[in-house]
């Protein structure tokens, strides 16, 4: 098929999940229009990252454009005697700068990496020189008061005096929790090692291991090399080998047999040595974490455990626990490691921040168990194709729920959760009492909705249907339906301050207008739970949800201008006149298109390109210039949040596939060197809005840097783009629609789930013209499951407009459909199909 700037918006009516059909003039030639064809002897799939002596100049096979790697991983002969090789390529490197012998410290240009197992917790690599623990918890991820331990520093020094690192590099090993780090200056290497460890002990399971390896990388000798741990603040007694911190009623009880507390230098220090070239010397700090003052008995105990146990089984222990983890759900095999690294990545930082008990708490500057927090997560994991880690997440809040007696903006993480739900009627409780009743409910049915879609299974959703119902019943709406903002959406601020609207950053959202938002979430979770439970149009539920859908046509649709207005002013019912990113691209991230219609989700997709996308960034960015700098951060391109990029590559993946890997390609900068999305970020450069770094642990740092509800839906977004996984479980229906970005010449994914059906889907090129895919069914649910599948091929489809044609073996497809791309059959237990679009 020959390139053509004519580019085609393919768009299948009348068959499940396929689009109506329209053509586009298209807004910017393919970036194949100027290539070189290939060689009629070429063969792809073998010269994608070389040549097949084809004599082929150009063209597709040549120019698959993975991400850039990261820098130099952290490279020790302490991490090979750990049986500890590979790191995840997402890793950081830092050369330090110095003014009056100080080091410059930009909080905001240092990743954040974490060890976590459940109940110990602590950053890592978030100040000089990296090897600090910031912002510990333990023994659970409880939060007395909002406040953490201090940070607590390891440093080496030299004839007394601190060693000056002049490089460091961090990363965390690949499948695992444990995180490595080298700082290397003065001729003196030391590489380190720290773990949350996991056991079946609970001593050992509430603690953190620290392991020191020093190391002479010079031609002579180093004299008086030493090291220390020392905590900002804290210290409440020492015995031989031990040293004691206290935080409120916390304590760490630290065990480290060469080190003895100096009270001048506030440190636990070990005693100098000399090392000669090429000489190393190892150290381990065990620091156990409990509730109380520590007994003599207890600390004797302690200092024996840290004795007697064999670290390294420990440490094999805790990989070998997190490689099997991350061997679970969804498999993504891509020839591009940085991308599968990330959502490794996006992975841990969710995981790491779910404790023991299934509460999911943002640990960076947060604490606590927040509900809208817990939405992207429950996505990411049914996505993930692990609906066990969501439905434990579901449990714990249904737990806390009914210890609140009803729905709430933020609780604890330790409610017990062995104790009967003493609700026993709903109905009769209110929603958020805290906060304006509204956005966050939704959340809640939506995550149970999405839970279904997975499994195909709604048990859970009858067995608490009341409480779900309720959600939806209770919301603050007024007399004609109109939902207001809850006032805690984390946009808010990026929303006035982009919109330069009355009141900028500090604006009453719930005071002043009602919210398309809260609109969208609560007719998506409303047709979630009535699909899901079988409700009829008589319905209570659905006749409400029908009153507040009218409402998007009577107050926010503008049919002139072809979006919804992000919110209606309450005192006139005035429209603001703008669509905005978080707000309008809700409908497309809930898979409103059959509810609200395909064509104007399109129109108002393309509304807030046409007004916002940044085409050499690949972002949806709304700027109306009113702030130069918040801060001391740049702000002439706008703020955005750490759920913008998500929101965006998810609506772009359906509606704009012009758009879609530019989106998907702008990850590669936004996301931190430590693989994660910071919660704001001043859209020039992509730097972390982080005005604010506590290392006291009295009130955590401005803004969070490793959040587990901003990673999830990025990583959400990016299975999305990958897969165009869409399952329907009510309907029996799934969509996939897969995405082969930058010219990679295959594509695996196993496991995906949709109704309780395991999907395998694999495709690949044979040349810019001709793509295969193989698509393979497990499972009972799977028979006569309606399935589409969106083909492209890398010239037709994969970056414009343009329809292909598919054919099909193992399986009966509708010819009209696949006609235009679209590959629509009836799914069987076993089935395996094969498809070529071409």
């Amino acid at each position: 098929m020959g390139l053509s700037n004519q580019k085609h918006w393919s768009i299948l009516a009348g068959l499940s999940l396929v689009f109506a059909v329209a053509c586009n003039e298209s807004p910017e030639p393919t970036p194949l229009d100027d290539a070189i064809q290939d060689a009629s002897d070429d063969t792809p799939t073998e010269d994608v990252f070389g040549d097949d002596d084809s004599g082929d100049e150009s063209g597709f096979s040549q120019k698959a454009t993975p991400w850039r790697a990261g820098p130099e991983a952290p490279s020790s002969d302490l991490f090979e005697d750990y049986g500890l090789t590979e790191f995840n390529g997402w890793v950081d490197e830092v050369s330090w700068k110095f003014e009056n012998g100080e080091p410059v410290l930009n909080h905001h240009e240092l990743a954040y990496y974490a060890v976590a197992n459940g109940r110990t917790f602590s950053f890592l690599g978030t100040t000089y020189p990296l090897t600090v623990l910031h912002e510990p918890y333990g023994p659970d991820y409880n939060r007395p008061k909002l406040k953490t331990f201090p940070d607590i520093h390891f440093s080496a020094t030299i004839g007394g005096k601190a060693q000056k690192v002049d490089v460091s590099r961090i990363g965390r090993f690949s499948k695992s929790s444990i995180v490595g780090i080298t700082n290397e200056g003065q001729s003196l290497k030391v590489s380190s090692l720290f773990a949350a460890p996991v056991s079946d002990d609970a001593d050992i399971r509430t603690s953190i291991i620290a392991i020191f390896r020093l190391t002479n990388t010079g031609t002579d000798p180093i004299k008086s090399v030493g090291f220390s741990m020392k905590p900002m603040s804290g210290f409440e007694e020492s015995a031989e080998g031990v040293a004691i911190f206290k935080q409120l009623d916390r304590r760490i009880t630290t065990v480290c047999p060469d080190a003895t507390w100096d009270d001048d230098k506030a440190a636990f220090v070990v005693q100098d040595v000399d090392l000669e070239a090429g000489a190393s010397r190892d150290i381990q700090f065990w620091l156990f974490f409990s509730d109380g003052k520590v007994e003599a008995n207890r600390v004797e105990h302690l200092t024996a455990l840290a004795k007697a146990s064999d670290v390294k089984a420990i440490f094999g222990a805790t990989n070998s626990w997190w490689e099997d983890w991350f061997s679970q759900g969804l498999v993504v095999e891509l020839d591009d490691p940085m991308v599968t690294d990330l959502i490794e990545s996006f992975q841990y930082t969710l995981k790491a921040q779910i404790s023991y008990n299934g509460a999911m708490s943002p640990l960076s500057h947060y604490g606590e168990y927040w509900t809208r927090d817990i939405s992207s997560p429950v996505r990411m994991l049914s996505i993930m194709s692990r609906p066990d880690e969501a439905r434990s997440i579901l449990d714990y809040h249904h737990v806390a729920a009914c210890a609140n007696e009803g729905f709430f903006n933020a609780s604890k993480v330790d409610w017990p959760t062995d104790v009967p739900c003493a609700v026993t009627d709903w109905s009769a409780l209110p929603v958020l009492t805290n906060k304006t009743a509204a956005e966050a409910p939704s959340y809640i049915v939506h995550m149970y909705h999405r839970l279904f879609d997975t499994t195909g299974d709604s048990s859970l959703m009858r067995e608490r249907e009341e409480m779900l119902r309720y959600g939806l019943q209770k919301q603050n709406m007024d007399e004609t339906f109109l939902l207001p903002f809850s006032d805690d959406e984390t946009f808010r601020a990026a929303m006035a301050m982009n919109l330069n609207l009355d009141g900028g950053a500090s604006m009453m959202f719930a005071d002043v207008a009602w919210s398309l938002h809260s609109t969208l979430l609560y007719v998506a979770a409303a047709d979630g739970l009535a699909a899901a439970l079988g409700y009829e149009q008589t319905d209570d539920i659905v006749k409400v949800r029908n009153s507040v859908a009218a409402t998007l046509d009577q107050y926010y649709w503008q049919e002139e201008e072809g979006f919804w207005a992000a919110m209606v002013y309450k005192d006139d019912l005035r429209p603001l006149m703008a669509p905005y990113e978080d707000v309008n691209l809700t409908a497309a991230w809930m898979n409103l298109e059959d509810a609200l219609g395909w064509d104007r989700i399109s129109s108002d997709i393309n509304a807030l390109v046409e007004r916002a996308w940044v085409d050499e960034l690949g972002v949806i960015q709304t700027n109306a210039g009113a702030y130069s700098e918040l801060f001391g951060f740049d702000l002439s391109m706008g703020i955005a949040t750490g759920m913008t990029p998500g929101f965006s590559l998810y609506a772009l993946s359906r509606h704009r596939p012009d758009l879609a890997q530019k989106s998907f390609n702008a990850f590669r900068e936004i996301a931190t060197a430590s693989g994660n999305v910071t919660e704001d970020y001043a859209t020039k450069g992509f730097v972390p809005l982080m005005p604010l770094y506590d290392d006291s642990g009295e009130f955590g740092e401005v803004w969070a840097r490793f959040r587990p509800w901003e990673g999830a839906q990025d990583a959400e977004a990016i299975i999305f783009y990958l897969t165009g996984l869409w399952p329907d479980a009510a309907n029996h229906r799934v969509a996939l629609q897969p995405h082969l970005p930058n010219n990679l010449p295959r594509a695996t994914y196993r496991g995906l789930m949709a109704g309780g059906c395991k999907i395998d889907l694999s495709l690949e090129e044979q040349s810019e013209t001709v793509r295969d895919y193989a698509v393979h069914f497990t499972g009972d649910k799977c028979n006569d499951l309606n399935v589409t599948l969106k083909t492209a091929t890398w010239e037709c489809g994969e970056t414009d407009f343009c329809q292909v044609t598919v054919t099909a073996s193992g399986c009966v497809i509708d010819q009209a459909a696949a006609a235009i791309g679209t590959a629509s059959f009836k799914a069987q237990d076993k089935m395996i199909c094969t498809f070529r679009a071409e």
